[in-house]
């Protein structure tokens, strides 16, 4: 994930160890920088593929930049690679941008972008989310996954693999295992981008003829929408979810 909390604290730590370097052993600064530098350029890239960006995040990696350019410690070799790299960033970045608007989605993937004009049921979910997994799993219980649209949104590369992994069950061969990776990743980068630009920041996430419904009311208007009769629930048959709470790109409740 994107914001998890730790990352504040790593951030918070390399800043005191360049600044400790800077102080105490500056010949060694250069090589912390490019450390950090790289490991920037795999948050950004990551971020371009979630197609979700942290402000702060950026504006940290920018004051970053920033300082490896300035400081006295680095020489014109060292500006030069961390130019070189920077750039490099810059052009896997656009280029990811563009295979992710060109790519297909999976012949075989029963998932589908989020549209609020669709007539219907819509399922937004994580698959790192455990409250999600609960409902996707009382669906097929219910045999009514089929009636249900599932949207996936994914907040870590680790959940776009899990994706490809659990429904590209026919791609074997490695060119359709890296087409049915890229479809799913531009399926849910464009899940995320428009439930973030909106204001939904939570999953699971219900949507039906065009109404968002989020949080403890999901499992409620789920049923109501299947047009589920109120005791068949609680027959025995089915195993419900322990709750039905919802998860954030920081923590679920």
């Amino acid at each position: 994930m994107i914001q998890k909390p730790v990352l504040w604290w790593l951030g918070a730590f390399y800043a005191a160890v360049l600044a400790a370097s800077a102080l105490k052993r500056p010949r060694f600064l250069p090589l912390l920088l490019m450390a950090g530098l790289l490991v920037e350029a795999g948050l950004l890239l990551t971020q371009v593929v979630l197609g979700i960006y942290c402000a702060a995040c950026l504006t940290y990696g920018a004051a970053l930049v920033f300082y490896a350019f300035v400081t006295p410690f680095a020489g014109r070799r060292y500006r030069l690679v961390f130019g070189a790299l920077m750039g490099g960033t810059g052009v896997v970045a656009v280029v990811l941008s563009l295979l992710l608007l060109s790519a297909c989605a999976c012949p075989d993937s029963t998932f589908f972008q989020v549209d609020p004009q669709s007539h219907g049921i819509s399922l937004v979910f994580e698959p790192a989310c455990s409250h999600c997994h609960s409902l996707l799993e009382l669906l097929r219980q219910m045999d009514s996954q089929r009636r249900v649209r599932l949207c996936p949104e994914a907040w870590s590369l680790h959940s776009i693999w899990k994706l490809v992994q659990e429904h590209c069950t026919t791609c074997y061969g490695w060119r359709d295992r890296i087409r049915c990776l890229m479809g799913t990743a531009a399926l849910v980068r464009a899940n995320n981008r428009f439930c973030m630009e909106r204001g939904y920041r939570q999953v699971p996430l219900l949507v039906v003829d065009g109404r968002f419904i989020s949080g403890e009311a999901v499992k409620t208007e789920l049923f109501s929408a299947l047009q589920v009769p109120a005791a068949d629930p609680f027959d025995g048959s089915w195993t419900l979810p322990d709750s039905a709470g919802a998860c954030t790109i920081n923590r679920c409740d």
